[in-house]
This record gives structure tokens, sequence and C-alpha cells, in this order.
């Protein structure tokens, strides 16, 4: 069943690859929710990760996450501590703001920076699919899963590869 799973996620790799532009060390956005799950599963999210993906990986959070998550208090203060544990990368925001409004705003229309958005917020998901070329990942107990590429990315796909 690994196998199967492995499989699928480094062909779905490719396909961000061969048509958006991802490259090696692929980035992943963390998000709270996503630690919460790793944390109430007993998931090391940097191990799982690069054994289910295959390739290096860059796990990445902001300063509105890690605001977010403290601002929670004491009930998420292993969270916290997990989330602290990845490179922040810098977001535009001057204020905290919540972890998927920032998320949202980091990938804007297009994923410029070719990021893999690792969450269990069910909106946040939503969100993402709207944006091509824009991978999703979530733990589904356990085990990571990289989706499959949404309809909207599949479009652009097809519509970039008859214009060559």
């Amino acid at each position: 069943m690994r196998i199967n799973r492995q499989k699928k996620a480094n062909k779905y790799l490719n396909f961000y690859s061969n048509n958006f532009g991802f490259r090696k060390p692929f980035q992943v956005l963390i998000d709270g929710t996503f630690c919460y799950a790793a944390l109430q599963n007993k998931v090391n999210i940097q191990d799982q990760l690069t054994n289910y993906l295959g390739v290096e990986i860059k796990l990445l959070t902001t300063k509105c996450v890690i605001m977010e998550t403290e601002k929670l208090g004491k009930a998420l203060f292993g969270t916290s501590l997990i989330i602290k544990q990845f490179s922040v990368h810098q977001c535009e925001h001057k204020k905290s703001i919540s972890g998927s409004a920032c998320f949202t705003s980091m990938i804007g229309e297009n994923n410029p920076n070719r990021y893999i958005i690792a969450t269990q917020d069910r909106e946040l998901q939503d969100v993402v699919r709207d944006v091509p070329g824009t991978p999703v990942m979530y733990l589904h107990q356990k085990a990571p899963t990289l989706e499959e590429p949404s309809k909207l990315s599949l479009k652009v796909a097809q519509q970039k590869a008859i214009q060559r």
C-alpha cells in the first residue's frame, strides 16, 4: 500500500514540475492545523514528508501562523513548539492575521513561489484548489497525503500544452 501512495505522490509532483515549474527542494508551507494533527497522531513531520515524497523538501511557516498558534494559549502549546522548528518565511503583513489568510495572500492568484500547502483546514483547502498549480497536502490519520491536481490545474496545464 505504501509503495502505491509514493507512486501517486511522485506522479503528482512530476505533473507540477513539468507544468508549473516546481523544483527541488520543494517548499512546503505548514499551518497550525497540520501541526496539531501531527501532534495528535504522533507523526514526525520532517521524516514522514521526506519519506512520503521521496525528495528533498523545505518546511516553512510564517510569522502570522506562529502568532496565531501562540494566541490560542496553553491548549496548543505543543503545536506551537512544533511549528517554531520550521524555517520562517517572510510574509508582507505588518500586523498578524490568521494563518489561512496569510497563506492565501502568499499564493496569490498563481502561486509564483511554488508552495505546497500542508493544512487540515477544509476552507483553506478549498481556496487553494481554486489557484492553478498549487498542491494541497493533509494528514489522513497518520499518513501524509498529497491530493491529486485540481480540475483547474489540469485545465491550465492542458491549455499550456496546446499553446506549445
